[in-house]
């Protein structure tokens, strides 16, 4: 008996001992994040290597709506930081520097969330949602991208969204390296998965000169690429953007040849500015309707259709030459117009107006109509050749906007 009772009376004694012991074992993470020696590391530790190497790794937030904005930041271990800052169609980039304490904490919360092993179940997103990636590189360059629709809770893919986030607040007292319109396929010499420097931030590619094409003579001619407008060609350099100016032309009676010559002296031009050279936007015009078809090869873009003479027509009509429009927007600077069809549970459609800087919206007292190749009405999406067709609102064209901001996504990627 006295040897039970001193052998629970030892224990006793040992117990808090123990307990420190194995409080330590399980607190046994270095200060960076790191297993504790002996410990097999999680799977985003054997993913970014010894902390050594952290200084060539770097993690990405990609946070960008279409259509609305939203935050891009890229960061290298190093501590050297680029963050770009979208409001709608304006966008501010700036640089800074972390502390190595900082960078290192970014580290430490991938890794306590272990990022490489959560597990996202996806879904169809809602119309206009944001869907915010993270991508991890590591030294070797491979990288590992992780992502969820905005309104979805994930505590561990939050637990380094948030604090990536609010390094936003650290550009509130800089002068920004650029400001201006958003530049959406832009991106920073290093992107993850390259292994270029990423010092300069410079733009991959610059943009061209604005020509202007009054298509009055048959037969226009230039080097560069080719476009068709009726039965006449022409082309123009690479990379420069194209304005179509065109006019009225119908059969012209004896009774109203002076009238059509005064719509000749003064033709109704626009001017188109396109964010992706691959895109193309076709205008015709007749009688009082003009019709802009948008052509686009990824299938997310956006133009500035900018009158330059003459009047607005009566009717302006857009179509949109996509497999599906998850996301559409049509702005006059004071008025837009958003609208979508859904890729899923039936093809709803939705159609609305606001006003700057007002919440409330109104109906547009116009439609979404999905076309197949024919120019028919169909149900759903539009098949091969097909398109959406909106008619814009009077509300787009009161007092003769200067200038006609349009926006497309095709389908919400992951």
């Amino acid at each position: 008996m006295k040897t039970i009772r001193q052998t629970v009376l030892l224990g006793v004694a040992l117990a808090p001992i123990l307990l420190a012991q194995a409080n330590g074992a399980l607190a046994g993470e270095k200060p960076n994040g790191e297993a504790a020696s002996g410990e097999k590391p999680n799977a985003t530790t054997a993913f970014l290597g010894p902390e050594s190497q952290w200084p060539r790794c770097g993690i990405a937030l990609q946070d960008i709506q279409g259509l609305w904005g939203g935050t891009a930041i890229y960061l290298e271990g190093s501590g050297v930081c680029l963050i770009r800052i979208v409001h709608h169609q304006n966008e501010k980039r700036f640089t800074l520097k972390l502390s190595l304490e900082e960078t290192t904490a970014l580290r430490k919360a991938c890794i306590e969330a272990d990022l490489l092993t959560v597990q996202i179940k996806d879904r169809p997103g809602m119309m206009d949602e944001a869907r915010p990636r993270i991508i991890l590189r590591n030294a070797e360059g491979k990288t590992h991208e992780l992502a969820k629709w905005v309104s979805d809770a994930i505590p561990r893919f939050d637990q380094v969204y948030k604090p990536l986030l609010a390094l936003r607040k650290k550009t509130e007292n800089l002068k920004p390296k650029y400001e201006g319109e958003y530049q959406r396929d832009w991106k920073p010499v290093r992107v993850p998965g390259t292994k270029t420097s990423m010092k300069g931030w410079e733009l991959e590619e610059k943009e061209g000169k604005l020509i202007t094409f009054y298509i009055k003579e048959p037969r226009t001619n230039v080097r560069g690429q080719a476009f068709r407008l009726g039965n006449d060609f022409f082309a123009v350099p690479k990379k420069s953007k194209v304005a179509f100016a065109s006019r009225v032309e119908q059969p012209v009676s004896r009774t109203d040849k002076e009238a059509a010559m005064e719509e000749i002296a003064e033709p109704t031009t626009f001017g188109i500015t396109l964010k992706k050279p691959a895109d193309q936007v076709k205008v015709k015009v007749e009688k009082d309707t003009a019709t802009f078809d948008v052509s686009s090869q990824s299938g997310i873009g956006s133009a500035t259709i900018t009158f330059t003479q003459g009047k607005w027509p009566t009717t302006v009509v857009l179509r949109l030459h996509l497999r599906g429009l998850e996301s559409f927007s049509a702005s006059n600077g004071k008025v837009i117009l958003r609208g979508a069809v859904a890729s899923h549970s039936g093809n709803p459609k939705r159609l609305y107006l606001t006003e700057d800087g007002k919440s409330e919206s109104r109906e547009p007292e116009t439609e979404i109509k999905v076309l197949d190749a024919a120019g028919k009405p169909v149900k759903g999406l539009p098949g091969k050749g097909g398109c959406f067709e909106i008619r814009l609102p009077k509300a787009l064209l009161e007092g003769e906007p200067k200038a006609l901001e349009l926006g497309w996504i095709d389908f919400f990627r992951g």
